[in-house]
């Protein structure tokens, strides 16, 4: 079995509880919770609501069960990093833990961000999945003055009974060149400053615990190393999505990516897959820098359209870790829009002679990646839709539906829990109720 990555000690890690006498800041960067009443005024949540003014060693981590309330999440750094003149935070990564069946303990009603850019896991905002949050202004506020504090979201909660909701570790996964699930990688918890050095956050005192009790006992608050922590440990481990079922022979027009490793050479049309058994969807992760050609693929409705396409439309969309390279045009005319190549940009692809192949190759893209990546088509941005033309006389544009659009999963980024790509020749490719990004701080360093 290859794996995209080497495994670091995939293991279930359990820490004790922990505790210290307080102290008057946090030596070093924290990520804290603190519990105040439910508003229902929600546009107040991340304002007026919202603990900015509150320096972290007053954070109120006891809550009564029977009562609702707002429990807020914030990032507190008070290390000036190289670069800096003052603390700051731009990013947060952490997950969050508490008891997880319905009435009983904490229920998590829903979860309000206020940074600028989150990537939750699948599972968000249940327990033990995990999540990570920019601002794309730096947050320096430093309320206590020793310190900058960034308030990254609330979460509106209900305690039945006693239970503890506290600040767990991140686990990210590795995948085998299947997109599998293989297992854990080691916990983090991390934060980020503007100059986007990452810090590690310490599993034993830089987290923070909010205890829900009837007698109003407190948690842990790691601004005054006041309180006990509770044990942490990895979600489960994710389903695998069903197999798609077996081709039919007959399906709607659809428009698709192929993934190759790159060709020694500049690569060629030629190579594109010449049937639908021979597309592939998934590629492995061999480091940062592996190059890939991808191929944008068109197939005609069969067999009630045997006279192939006439042309398409379409935009891309990538993951910032992925960069294209080169765009090699393979039909006889196209109509860049936008910053063609681009994530968020389209075409329009004109095909001439009208073959009645299984597959009529648009062009592709050479591209390279810094970590798993994903790379789907979209709705042109003119219009916001994907379409086709047939060979008709008429040659009228018609919509396509998200289940016809394709998108690959280069080295196993995911979306839900799907994590090896779609071709919606043999199934479905519309999207389901929960989309999750790859978590990466790539983007977070290619903003300051």
């Amino acid at each position: 079995m290859d794996l995209r990555r080497t495994l670091p000690s995939v293991c279930l890690v359990f820490a004790g509880a922990w505790a210290q006498s307080a102290q008057a800041s946090p030596s070093g960067p924290v990520i804290a919770l603190h519990a105040k009443a439910h508003t229902t005024k929600g546009v107040t949540i991340c304002s007026t609501w919202a603990p900015n003014d509150i320096d972290c060693t007053e954070f109120t981590t006891a809550a009564r069960t029977g009562l609702a309330y707002d429990v807020y999440v914030v990032g507190v750094n008070p290390i000036v990093t190289p670069g800096d003149i003052y603390p700051s935070v731009a990013g947060v990564r952490w997950a969050i833990d508490y008891d997880g069946e319905p009435h009983r303990g904490v229920d998590v009603f829903s979860w309000t961000m206020c940074g600028d850019l989150e990537f939750p896991m699948a599972g968000w905002p249940g327990p033990r999945w995990g999540n990570s949050l920019t601002w794309g202004d730096c947050q320096t506020t430093p309320p206590g003055k020793l310190h900058a504090q960034a308030v990254a979201g609330a979460f509106y909660v209900y305690a039945y009974s006693d239970d503890n909701f506290s600040v767990a570790p991140f686990y990210g996964w590795v995948t085998d060149d299947h997109g599998n699930w293989v297992g854990w990688l080691d916990p983090v918890l991390e934060l980020a400053s503007c100059n986007g050095e990452v810090l590690s956050v310490s599993l034993d005192n830089g987290r923070s615990a909010v205890k829900f009790s009837a007698g109003g006992t407190t948690g842990f608050n790691p601004c005054t190393g006041i309180g006990e922590l509770p044990l942490y440990g990895p979600p489960p481990p994710p389903v695998a999505p069903p197999p798609p079922p077996p081709p039919t022979g007959e399906h709607k027009a659809t428009l698709l990516l192929h993934v190759a490793a790159a060709g020694a050479r500049a690569g060629s049309c030629t190579e594109a897959p010449t049937d639908l058994d021979s597309v592939r969807t998934l590629a492995g992760f061999s480091g940062p820098g592996s190059e890939y050609d991808v191929f944008l693929l068109a197939t005609p409705e069969v067999p009630h359209d045997p006279v192939g396409i006439a042309a398409i439309q379409t935009g891309i969309e990538f993951s910032p870790s992925l960069d294209v390279l080169s765009w090699v045009f393979c039909g006889s005319g196209e109509l860049q829009y936008g910053e063609w190549p681009g994530s968020g940009s389209g075409n329009t692809v004109v095909f001439t002679g009208c073959e009645s192949g299984e597959i009529e190759v648009a062009g592709y893209f050479r591209v390279a990646i810094s970590e798993p990546s994903l790379f789907k088509l979209i709705g042109h941005p003119l219009t916001g839709l994907v379409k086709f033309a047939d060979c008709s006389a008429e040659q009228v544009f018609e919509d396509l539906g998200q289940a016809q659009v394709g998108w690959i999963s280069l080295g196993g980024a995911a979306i839900g829990q799907d994590t090896d790509g779609c071709n919606p020749a043999l199934e479905s490719c519309a999207p389901g109720p929960v989309h999750a990004h790859q978590t990466t701080w790539g983007r977070l360093k290619s903003k300051y």
